[in-house]
């Protein structure tokens, strides 16, 4: 076997040209997800938002969704979404908007310190 230093330096070359490809192809890729998303937000939120959803039955939901501030009831099922109606109704809205306040107006520590005395209460007895 044969020692060719041109060859070895031509594959030094070509590693190096593809590490700083693939180098800038992840950085490039970075920034735009890192821009991408403060674009969406800087413009007033975001522009799609689940606000509830709930099983009916086997692979079929029905959701609540907040679209450009349009709240839709939407049927989905694994082939077809179907909007079944909008909610324009503003004291329907109120009462919506009120709801969502006060489930999230509940701290993390509190949800987990009921649950933590659930289990204690559990062991106990």
């Amino acid at each position: 076997m044969t020692y060719h230093p041109e060859l070895m330096t031509s594959a030094l070359k070509m590693t190096a040209a593809l590490l700083v490809v693939l180098g800038g192809l992840c950085t490039v890729l970075y920034l735009i997800k890192r821009f991408a998303g403060r674009e969406a937000t800087a413009s007033g939120g975001r522009l799609l938002r689940i606000i509830a959803s709930s099983y009916i039955g086997v692979k079929k939901q029905i959701a609540l969704v907040e679209v450009a501030g349009t709240v839709l009831v939407l049927g989905i099922t694994p082939d077809h979404i179907a909007l079944l109606t909008k909610i324009e109704d503003e004291k329907a809205l109120s009462q919506l908007k009120t709801a969502l306040e006060e489930k999230r107006s509940v701290p993390f520590r509190d949800v987990l310190q009921k649950m933590t005395a659930r289990f204690s209460e559990d062991e106990t007895s």
